[in-house]
């Protein structure tokens, strides 16, 4: 169990690392999604 509890936690951790790098590369490329979306990633930052 604490092994699932470790990968779950790893896995998210890693998520937000990634979502984290997307917003700063759209960000670098003057592409700022907040003032529409709180979150590039979320239901509302899709297409």
């Amino acid at each position: 169990m604490r092994e699932l509890i470790r990968y779950r936690r790893s896995l998210i951790e890693e998520r937000a690392r990634e979502i984290n790098d997307i917003q700063k590369i759209l960000e670098a490329a003057n592409i700022i999604l907040y003032s529409v979306a709180t979150n590039a990633l979320s239901k509302s930052g899709r297409p």
